[in-house]
């Protein structure tokens, strides 16, 4: 369904946001108090000054239109409608249903957490779990599949994802389901698959003990990951719910295949259709089907490139394509110029220094990019280290993209100087994750060279050199809530807890305060929500309609606490979003006394979890798609 186009409405005594100019690279803004905003047909048709409010009501009896509806803000703060420009919806609502493990402390206490969560579920085949970090067991390692085997029911399969997304591990059910360990009577002729971009790890005995890395993770993804469509839509609606209510009005998301179809249900079936705007971006491997990638799709249904549905710049896009390029620092596999430090890893079989792995060999990322530019898509390139990036440059120069084409490199978490420029030259635009320094922070100062530490997370700098910046959340991986991450771009708190000798404990200053990493690149207020707002607005290519409130802008905008206007920092504090507004229409209310999962079966913990403002981000570690390795099948899901 469409928003209501016979709604009109009037906003009375707000503080509105006000950018101080044209100019889309533009930080500078402010709250303007005492301000009225009039709505009508899915846009901002006037913003004037309290003092002159008399013109804003119409021609109606007694010179108030009949349409009109008046809200009185009561000097709340009004800002534009906030992105995420880098989620994964579907995910989203999937990890609801997921085991957490994040408390897990000891090998044997995971076992425990997972031995009662399976006792509860006699009749559930496959258990997913999320949120292992094995720094914080007191074993200080993975388990193995026989750890995993003694927590599990007969004839239950699990895998648990470590808190990365990046490496998981398998129960022995489940390997032999995937065709990674033999069957017992199958043992003498089995050989252990090879994978590309990944790794398969072994015991002592030469035997798959259960771990997988990168790629390796694709091979049990299709075994274990919904493809029924109602579910699929479901989880869909759960994660979009969790967004709207978490303060977003649009996300940019990379989803399991042949989404679109499933989106463009809800939008036309669904009662209320999309509580937020979607601009969907598949996986190019499903689009473009370059010799040398690691899967072909025989079935995709998308969208043409920049197709919309819906008014306006539309509820439901699609204009670009994901392609993923290394792995994850915590990880060691995000791809870096330099050697890791400190490393975990021993060195290959020719000898060489552990430098991370890039998915895919040039040739065939200058394919992809080529392929998805030939058929109209835009790009957007998954690159955590620097030679990542650089090799993401090369397939963006390579292919022939233009300041025009707009091409993304997602996460960025490390540059240099050398890339910063060249993104500059190109209009490459940075989208980053405020929320991923949190804990990625303590990862860049164990595993990267110190000399380079200082071109992680460089927002500031990047801003300051002339490069776009949008900014996104990676949910689940992090909270989806784009007030944390506002706040976490302003302070860069580097917050380290651990039940281990083997982990930092969290550091204090002098002052009594987290840690800051890198304090010359923390943002002031306007600059983090430049990101949210401007930045991921011009990064999907709607600068021209969203990002600012002003006449003729959709109406999308997000109403909180009058106290972030003299306190930026309280914008993380509870009962500081009060409205979200998408398309002229109120998608939540702090004051409606609705369900807060809108009904969708959420959990209690599961929402504190995964969404609200006040929830403190889990460890996440080496964070990167789940599946960039590719070799993806029909529901297979994908996380970056």
């Amino acid at each position: 369904m469409e928003p209501n186009k016979e709604s009109e409405f009037l906003f009375l005594n707000a503080s509105i946001w006000h950018w101080e100019n044209s100019d889309i690279s533009s930080t500078k803004g402010r709250f303007v108090p005492k301000q009225w905003m009039k709505v009508k047909d899915y846009k901002i048709v006037e913003i004037g000054d309290m003092k002159n409010c008399s013109s804003c009501f119409g021609d109606g009896k007694d010179g108030i239109s009949e349409t009109l509806q008046t809200i009185d803000l009561g000097n709340s703060a009004v800002v534009p409608g906030l992105h995420d420009a880098h989620v994964h919806i579907e995910m989203l609502g999937a990890a609801c249903d997921q085991l957490d493990l994040r408390k897990a402390n000891s090998i044997a206490n995971m076992q425990e957490i997972l031995r009662e969560f399976a006792a509860t579920r006699p009749k559930q085949k496959w258990i997913q779990c999320i949120g292992l970090d094995h720094e914080k067991l007191t074993e200080g390692r993975l388990p193995n599949r026989q750890e995993i085997d003694a927590a599990l029911l007969p004839g239950q399969h699990a895998f648990v994802f470590r808190t990365c997304w990046h490496v998981g591990i398998a129960s022995t059910n489940a390997l032999r389901v995937a065709g990674i360990l033999a069957d017992v009577d199958d043992a003498a002729n089995f050989t252990v698959p090879t994978v590309s971009g990944g790794q398969i790890d072994m015991d002592e005995n030469g035997v798959p003990s259960g771990v997988l890395r990168e790629a390796a993770v694709a091979l049990m993804v299709p075994h274990m990951t919904e493809i029924d469509p109602k579910i699929r839509r479901a989880n869909i609606m759960r994660g979009l719910t969790l967004a709207a209510q978490s303060g977003l009005t649009h996300v940019h998301t990379n989803d399991n295949q042949n989404s679109w179809p499933l989106y463009k249900s809800i939008l036309s079936n669904e009662k209320d259709g999309l509580p937020v705007r979607v601009s969907l971006t598949p996986d190019a491997q499903e689009i473009v089907n370059v010799s040398g990638a690691k899967s072909e799709v025989e079935k995709v249904e998308y969208a043409g490139p920049g197709e919309s549905v819906g008014k306006g710049s539309g509820m439901l896009r699609c204009d670009r394509l994901k392609i993923f390029g290394d792995g994850s620092l915590g990880a060691e596999t995000a791809a870096l110029r330099n050697p890791y430090v400190n490393t975990t890893k021993e060195k290959d079989e020719k000898g060489e220094e552990n430098l991370g792995i890039l998915i895919h060999e040039q040739e065939t990322i200058n394919a992809l990019v080529k392929g998805a530019k030939d058929k109209g898509y835009r790009l957007e390139v998954h690159a955590i280290g620097d030679r990542a990036a650089e090799s993401v440059l090369q397939a963006f120069e390579t292919a022939g993209l233009t300041k025009e084409d707009r091409g993304i490199i997602t996460h960025c978490q490390v540059l240099g100087p050398d890339l910063i420029k060249k993104m500059a030259t190109m209009g490459v635009i940075a989208n980053v994750q405020p929320s991923f320094v949190r804990t990625d922070a303590e990862w860049v100062k164990r595993r990267i060279q110190p000399n380079i530490q200082k071109w992680s997370y460089c927002w500031k700098t990047l801003m300051k050199e002339n490069v776009m910046v949008s900014f996104g959340s990676d949910a689940p991986v992090e909270t989806c809530s784009p007030l944390r991450g506002m706040y976490d771009a302003m302070n860069r708190n580097n917050k380290i807890e651990s039940n281990t000798e083997n982990t930092s404990k969290r550091r204090k200053l002098s002052n009594d305060k987290e840690e800051i990493f890198l304090e010359h690149e923390c943002l002031i207020f306007e600059e983090a929500l430049y990101g949210y707002t401007r930045g991921a607005a011009y990064a999907a290519g709607v600068e021209h309609a969203q990002g600012s409130l002003e006449a003729g802008f959709e109406a999308d905008f997000v109403v909180l606490n009058k106290n972030v206007i003299t306190k930026p920092s309280s914008c993380i504090e509870k009962g500081m979003l009060e409205q979200v507004w998408v398309a002229g229409s109120c998608r939540y209310n702090v004051r409606d006394t609705k369900p807060m999962d809108g009904g969708l079966n959420i959990s209690a913990e599961a929402w504190k979890r995964l969404a609200p403002v006040d929830f403190t981000p889990g460890r996440n570690g080496p964070r990167h798609c789940l599946f960039c390795g590719g070799g993806r099948k029909s529901g297979m899901s994908h996380l970056a």
